[in-house]
């Protein structure tokens, strides 16, 4: 397939979004950033002049002495949320965009997303005031007390450093390192303070210093979540377990951005130092509303058939592995991995030369040719259509986690063989390699 690489939106972009919608569901985030460009003149082999501005919002004439050249590249691209993948929408060569024409262009782009079927859930962007002006001239509220917010300020990396260093305290060569602030707001900064609050007389003011620090990291953590076994507190993702722990600790967390004074009694959040925290807060408050929002989609009447009710299953792999807390796949689960198993072998390789809709079809065929037991229908949604949705959409997940899976151990297995046939691992520094 031939992609247009002109400014403006991609089509062929949505068109993928959309195939991809009509088979499963899409929940994406619509992120806006921007970047400088080098200023110059180019013609290619179609006699087509590039490097002038470009945004769409108004026509502009190749005859006038007037158009200036392109100092910035304005880019739009989705982030999936219930998958894995980033797909670029658009790019526009500007000179500067005030804030209506970039309300024009994301209105345009949201409403190209709104008919791929795609579920927008947020927007992501940094914190320059252009970007705020684009979004009020949407009507959208950035009072941190307004609930109904959607906007979502640029997140930001959090690597926490085991200690500080010139680099950090002699930041004025580096401000647009964010790894080095995310270091110095982490929590091992702030235990070290707390620390020496204890037991060097020159630290004793130190305590609100490190309050603030442990504030800041745990909001990052919050926002950084993924994994549910995460042994640290505010590290573990947004669940049920963890929701009503988060809904008070952001409480927490909004009052005292709320009560941040400087020393002539402003209060942060309303002088022009505001974006950073409005932004945590508005970050946190909207992190909480879409889990609302995806969780409420999710169906209790299909997830049970996923796991068995009973404790006994007679494979003994599973109970060997079991070491607390793992729960048993159902009988349909077992038959939906059993069968893309064998079809996996029987198309090896499969990563190369087929893709994961093929397999899912060939699976859910050879299923329903032989009448095996699977997934049965939802018996909570009103509608035949629905049911039938709910159904084939759980199968396309199982087996589809399944191929990640397997194709993940296979490139595994070729890295693996690839290594062994090097004597560098083995011989370091012993002999003269050949080519490795």
């Amino acid at each position: 397939m031939v992609v247009d690489g002109k400014p403006g939106f991609t089509q062929e972009s949505f068109e993928a979004i959309k195939k991809e919608a009509g088979n499963n569901s899409v929940y994406c985030n619509l992120v806006i950033d921007e970047m400088c460009i080098r200023q110059q003149v180019e013609i290619d082999s179609q006699k087509n002049i590039h490097g002038y501005i470009n945004n769409m919002v108004v026509e502009h004439c190749y005859d006038s002495d007037d158009i200036s050249l392109a100092k910035n590249s304005l880019i739009f691209f989705a982030v999936g949320i219930n998958d894995y993948w980033k797909m670029p929408l658009a790019y526009f060569l500007i000179d500067g965009l005030g804030g209506k024409e970039r309300a024009n262009l994301l209105k345009e782009a949201i409403n190209l997303l709104h008919d791929t079927d795609a579920k927008l859930q947020s927007i992501t962007f940094d914190g320059a005031n252009v970007n705020t002006r684009m979004c009020t001239e949407l009507g959208v509220n950035f009072n941190y007390e307004n609930r109904h917010a959607f906007i979502i300020k640029r997140e930001q990396g959090l690597r926490a450093g085991t200690k500080l260093t010139k680099r950090h305290i002699y930041f004025h060569n580096e401000k647009m390192n964010v790894r080095l602030a995310a270091q110095t707001l982490s929590q091992s900064v702030a235990d070290a303070l707390t620390y020496l609050k204890n037991t060097n007389e020159d630290f004793k003011g130190a305590g609100q210093t490190s309050e603030f620090i442990y504030f800041i990291n745990n909001a990052f953590d919050i926002l950084n979540s993924r994994s549910r076994f995460s042994k640290k507190p505010f590290k573990r993702a947004i669940s049920d377990e963890t929701l009503d722990d988060y809904k008070t600790y952001i409480q927490l967390f909004i009052k005292y951005a709320k009560g941040l004074k400087f020393l002539d009694g402003i209060k942060v959040v309303d002088s022009a130092r505001k974006t950073g925290y409005i932004g945590f807060i508005l970050r946190l408050q909207n992190a909480i509303k879409m889990y609302h929002s995806l969780h409420l989609n999710e169906c209790e009447s299909c997830q049970k058939y996923l796991i068995q009710q009973s404790d006994k299953n007679p494979n003994s792999l599973i109970k060997i592995k079991n070491r607390g807390g793992l729960l048993y796949p159902s009988k349909a689960v077992e038959v939906l991995c059993q069968e893309s198993k064998k079809i996996f072998r029987s198309e090896s390789p499969l990563y190369q030369s087929k893709n994961k809709l093929y397999l899912i079809n060939k699976v859910k065929t050879n299923i329903y040719k032989e009448g095996k037991e699977t997934i049965p229908y939802c018996t909570e949604q009103e509608s035949f259509l629905n049911i039938h949705e709910h159904r084939e959409n759980v199968m396309n997940l199982i087996i589809n986690k399944y191929v990640d899976i397997r194709i993940f151990h296979e490139i595994r297995k070729i890295k693996d063989n690839i290594k062994e046939k090097r004597t560098r691992t083995k011989l370091t520094k012993l002999i003269n390699f050949n080519r490795e």
